[in-house]
């Protein structure tokens, strides 16, 4: 089973969507991750924190050989608990610098690069899943989707009976 997950770093049912997620992957070890960072207020919307950066920074990451379980662990502290400024490029490497090099991520990070797939995301998650908010996720195979309820999310349990629903052929 391909598993597809759409998360915005700076939620926090998708951080404990996350958790549940490699909790119950311990039981399907055969799954494969597809991770879509998304926004879940993107621009224009008006709201606080923008979270485009810690999204383009998974797909710069990946570029350049970081661990993604990693990046995924140190950026959700990052957007949710620390003191950062996630919409900063330089100040977004400079939380990052065990990762990477803070000189190599805030140049990654501070043209377009990588605009175009954040904006394919959000174009899939809210325009052609109609997803009402994430963490939310979707068999690529069967085009099964998990949506998770605003302000609540998805539920352990949830997670486990997709994902075994997933693989039950």
């Amino acid at each position: 089973m391909k598993l597809e997950m759409y998360y915005d770093y700076a939620c926090p049912y998708c951080l404990t969507g996350h958790e549940y997620l490699l909790d119950v992957l311990k039981e399907y070890p055969g799954v494969e991750m597809v991770w879509l960072p998304c926004e879940a207020h993107p621009r224009p919307e008006v709201y606080g924190r923008y979270s485009d950066l810690c999204a383009r920074g998974m797909y710069l990451a990946a570029d350049l050989g970081v661990d993604l379980m990693a990046y995924h662990n140190l950026m959700y502290k990052v957007a949710l608990a620390k003191q950062v400024d996630i919409m900063d490029a330089a100040a977004l490497a400079e939380a990052l610098k065990e990762l990477a090099e803070p000189s190599k991520l805030a140049e990654g990070l501070s043209g377009d690069k990588y605009v175009d797939v954040l904006d394919e995301n959000n174009t899939q998650v809210w325009d052609v899943h109609d997803c009402p908010a994430v963490p939310s996720f979707r068999n690529a195979e069967t085009g099964a989707l998990l949506k998770s309820v605003p302000g609540v999310g998805v539920t352990k349990e949830q997670l486990a009976d997709f994902i075994k629903g997933g693989l039950v052929k």
